[in-house]
């Protein structure tokens, strides 16, 4: 069945497009890429990667903030820096990595792809407000109002964007798969950004994306061998023969682990023809796909923001009233 929000798609990437590819002036490297398994994540990566294609300049460097090195960005490169929707206080050790590589930096044109700010005490977006405004040239993308509002009150050096998600610049073609599903999912997320939880009639499964869907225990035993393995390729980077076998997006890890997520994530969506989501991810995803999306905020606005902003007037798109729900 074709997507019947296809053109506006096209508009959002081609609104990225006009406003980022003048910006862009000159060879670049792209930093704090997703070498972990949320596939949200790797969405936004897919998209920025594909946006990328429209630049004639050259992609020099590549990296997580686990094995970026200081040492690899050319002198006059361009840095471009993950979207997503974890600046702030949040997820600290990210955002400590971000701020670094900022502060490192203030001799190069940085540019922030499109995020959503929350901050829970003011003391820590004060702190940060020192290192962002202290560069001279850094353009900040977000993706919602509440954001851009933010970065003028609080960064006034800094030049706001405000822009649309990443992953819409993936081609929906690309995400296409054959279903004739008519199940319902509640897609749930298991974190603190867990928002409150109307009644849902009617038969549905309640899942976070399947990269999540474990126990605590299960997934406890995924992260550590993860950073065991990290571990391993954050010492081998650092010898002459060894180094060669570290990959700076992913460490000693899948190469293709953004390819493999996002198939992950496509199947998984396939088998439903409506999603309720509590994730942003899951609503574009789905948005890409066709689906029948219904949108639970998370624990701050950032889906009713976000469709606030730029989904207002798609089809198969409705916000839930949340006002009674419990948590």
């Amino acid at each position: 069945m074709a997507n019947l929000n296809l053109s506006k798609i096209i508009h959002l990437k081609n609104l990225i497009i006009q406003e980022l590819k003048p910006l862009i002036d000159g060879d670049f490297v792209l930093l704090d890429v997703p070498d972990y398994d949320n596939i949200g994540d790797n969405l936004i990566w897919e998209g920025e990667l594909a946006f990328l294609e429209e630049i004639p300049f050259k992609k020099l460097y590549e990296a997580s903030y686990l094995f970026f090195e200081q040492e690899k960005i050319p002198e006059n490169a361009v840095i471009l820096m993950q979207g997503g929707g974890n600046f702030g206080d949040i997820y600290t050790k990210t955002q400590e990595e971000r701020l670094k590589i900022i502060a490192n930096n203030t001799d190069k044109k940085i540019i922030i792809f499109p995020q959503t700010i929350y901050y829970q005490n003011e003391n820590n977006i004060t702190s940060d407000a020192k290192i962002l405004n202290n560069h001279p040239n850094l353009i900040f993308c977000v993706r919602d109002q509440v954001s851009f509002d933010l970065v003028q009150k609080w960064f006034p050096n800094v030049t706001p964007k405000l822009l649309p998600d990443m992953a819409f610049c993936i081609d929906p073609k690309k995400l296409e798969k054959a279903s004739t599903a008519k199940k319902t999912l509640l897609m749930k997320r298991n974190d603190g950004e867990l928002g409150r939880i109307p009644e849902i009639k009617g038969k549905f499964d309640t899942l976070d994306w399947p990269t999540f869907n474990m126990s605590k225990k299960e997934r406890w035993n995924k992260i550590r061998n993860q950073r065991r393995l990290d571990k391993i390729a954050m010492k081998f980077q650092k010898l002459p023969v060894l180094g060669s076998f570290v990959d700076s997006r992913y460490g000693l890890k899948s190469r293709i682990g953004k390819e493999n997520y996002i198939k992950i994530g496509t199947e998984f969506f396939s088998q439903y023809e409506t999603i309720y989501t509590t994730r942003l991810h899951g609503l574009i995803l789905g948005v890409l796909m066709g689906k029948n999306m219904k949108v639970l905020d998370n624990s701050y606005g950032k889906l009713t923001n976000f469709h606030k902003e730029w989904l207002h007037d798609f089809e198969k798109v409705e916000v839930i009233d949340q006002s009674t729900s419990t948590p």
